[in-house]
């Protein structure tokens, strides 16, 4: 009977803690989807925007807009928050897809197999690394992070990045 008694004691715990955490994976199931779905709306009305400005350092300190706050009355929504940091920067392309990486972003599975290694592809054609020259773009990088009521500030729950091209300037530059 004791061993009867030991054995269903050990089963119900061992239930009790998978219950237990699939109830909390289903919990942040549900609030990751709410911050995707936050990360897209905002992702999708700033890349419909004719014009970005950017709001400072990718830094949390340093002009990180600060972080918008979603009501009582926001429905699922209520009680998250979206912070945007946008940051103006010039991107040399060639050398981004020579080193197959864009500041920690690898590039290898995000651009076509044919222009990937690209610095082995000139090396064979006769060219020097003096002679490599991509220009430099301008771009936004457009940080979008989402934190929940139950995240702090300093860990979001949902982070998403993407650059978009800056503006063509209206007149040449000497």
């Amino acid at each position: 009977m004791a061993l009867a008694t030991a054995v269903t004691a050990v089963f119900t715990i061992t239930i009790a803690s998978v219950l237990s955490a699939a109830i909390n994976n289903q919990a942040l199931a549900e609030r990751l989807t709410i911050a995707s779905t936050l990360a897209q709306t905002k992702m999708s009305q700033l890349l419909s925007a004719p014009n970005i400005e950017p709001t400072g350092h990718e830094d949390h300190g340093q002009g990180a807009s600060e972080p918008q706050t979603f009501g009582p009355d926001a429905g699922i929504y209520a009680g998250y928050k979206v912070r945007l940091i946008v940051v103006a920067e010039k991107i040399n392309l060639q050398e981004a897809a020579s080193k197959g990486s864009l500041e920690g972003i690898p590039l290898d599975d995000k651009i076509p197999a044919g222009v990937q290694n690209q610095e082995q592809t000139i090396e064979k054609a006769g060219s020097s690394e003096s002679s490599i020259t991509g220009g430099d773009v301008a771009v936004h990088r457009i940080i979008i992070e989402v934190m929940s009521p139950q995240e702090s500030n300093d860990h979001p729950l949902y982070r998403v990045e993407t650059i978009r091209p800056a503006e063509k300037p209206t007149e040449l530059e000497p």
